[in-house]
């Protein structure tokens, strides 16, 4: 065998190599996550070059360097995933991540088999990576370094995309992105203090108003953050969910409505409403202080009774604690309600059976304050949990999808609350309903539900306001 077939041979054995590594460290994470953009819709760049940074490393013939490039290909994933998260949930601030792992198998089982799914393609494509770098040579790293040294040209001479979720459509660091942008866009990530003043309007504004004028406030007063209830772009959308609750209009001394600007979770639109604060952590159970203006606590020096009511459990997100700090006499969560049946999103209890609990919170003469923060229309939208049909997406055009799932569970929640107008609890009642934040939508929430603009995380939640009169038709 002559000089130039051992050369070929050993071209080839590295041709090969080098496209098993490619496939491994390149084309196996980025196609996997490109896969998951299709369907759910989140904005990445094609290509993630982070994964060709760990590629270089892993190819070096020096064992530390392929060590380093085994671990820089697990940072790249794990901060792969975690701006998915953030675009869907953009004012998480890392530091919560692992107290709401605590509360994973509570989740949803779509998400819980996502996550095993996700896991264990990372650690095969990691395994794959630790048995490909026990041999390598000086070819496969010039190579490498040629393929990174030309995609990196080619990045900084592409024509940047136009959004504030990636850099560049084609390609992009992950990495430097993030670090980039968590200050601008990770709304706290690194901010230490917890509570502090909102900067965000309260669809209780009128409430607080007449408080602080010292004007009196109505005898019976009703507040229920709705679960994932956003504003829609079409008008007639939101028309249509509130269509049975506005038939009973000769019920009703006044009916206004409207929307604001909000980018938060739920916690955080509950403390916009109850207490016009705004937090930097999730877990509120270790806080004990700053809650003294809150709402409840202001009606509860004019008498009032205070009602706190949750769906499930009640140490998520600490409102064991925070609720009663805010000025709850009485709070009601999954274990004191006493109902056994329920629903898919934590296993709480289902909206529908939470009605009868806000009715007699409000029966009887004295001065009462109910507050109740729904639960059935949480992420992911379970089908399951849809019993009334009378929504129909396909009139507005929109596909059987997450956005269609939201529209439904709203109706349908709308629909049981329409049913209890007219009973003798609710006579003399003022209402007010929110959103808590606009809904997570995987793959369709640009076309439904309305932004600030395009390229904008801040979303609109609506609201209504209406009283119900003391004796109907009049």
């Amino acid at each position: 065998m002559n000089l130039s077939q051992i050369l070929a041979i050993s071209i080839d054995v590295d041709k090969r190599r080098l496209l098993t590594f490619t496939v491994t460290f390149i084309i196996l994470p980025n196609l996997f996550i490109c896969l998951s953009q299709l369907y759910f819709g989140f904005h990445r760049s094609y290509i993630n070059i982070d994964y060709l940074v760990a590629l270089v490393m892993a190819v070096m013939p020096y064992r530390p360097a392929r060590v380093s490039g085994i671990m820089i290909f697990i940072m790249a994933s794990v901060m792969d995933y975690v701006l998915i998260l953030l675009e869907y949930f953009p004012t998480l601030a890392l530091k919560d991540i692992p107290y709401l792992l605590g509360f994973m198998f509570s989740a949803d089982k779509i998400l819980i088999l996502l996550s095993f799914i996700t896991l264990v393609g990372l650690a095969i494509t990691v395994f794959l990576c630790c048995r490909l770098t026990k041999k390598t040579g000086m070819t496969e790293s010039l190579i490498v370094f040629s393929i990174f040294a030309f995609c990196h040209v080619i990045i900084h001479l592409a024509e940047p995309y136009d959004t504030t979720l990636m850099k560049n459509k084609l390609a992009e660091s992950r990495t430097a992105f993030f670090l980039d942008n968590k200050n601008r866009n990770f709304s706290n990530i690194l901010n230490a203090d917890v509570l502090h003043e909102s900067s965000w309007q309260s669809a209780i504004q009128p409430w607080w108003d007449a408080l602080m004028q010292g004007r009196g406030l109505n005898g019976k007063l009703l507040l229920i953050v709705v679960e994932s209830w956003g504003e829609p772009n079409n008008k007639a959308i939101q028309e249509d969910v509130l269509q049975k609750l506005k038939d009973k209009n000769d019920h009703f001394e006044f009916f206004k409505q409207g929307s604001f600007q909000f980018l938060g979770l739920t916690v955080q639109g509950e403390l916009r409403e109850l207490c016009r604060l705004d937090t930097t952590s999730l877990d509120l159970l270790k806080v004990k202080t700053g809650f003294q203006q809150c709402f409840p606590n202001q009606l509860r020096k004019l008498g009032y009774k205070t009602h706190g009511t949750h769906n499930t459990v009640d140490i998520m997100y600490g409102r064991s604690s925070w609720y009663k700090l805010a000025g709850f006499q009485e709070t009601h969560f999954k274990e004191n309600l006493g109902i056994s049946e329920h629903c898919v999103p934590f296993e709480g209890v289902c909206d529908w059976d939470i009605l009868p609990v806000i009715r007699k919170q409000l029966a009887g003469d004295e001065k009462v304050f109910s507050y109740w923060l729904t639960l059935t229309s949480h992420f992911y939208y379970a089908e399951s949990d849809i019993h009334n049909k009378r929504f129909q997406c396909a009139d507005y055009g929109i596909q059987k999808s997450d956005a269609c799932n939201n529209l439904r569970h709203q109706a349908q929640f709308f629909d049981n609350l329409e049913k209890i107008i007219d009973t003798p609890e609710m006579r003399g009642v003022e209402v007010i309903v929110v959103g808590d934040h606009v809904p997570p939508i995987f793959g369709y929430h640009d076309l439904v539900f309305k932004r600030e603009n395009p390229s904008s995380r801040k979303a609109h939640v609506p609201w209504i306001h209406f009283k119900i009169k003391e004796v109907p038709g009049r």
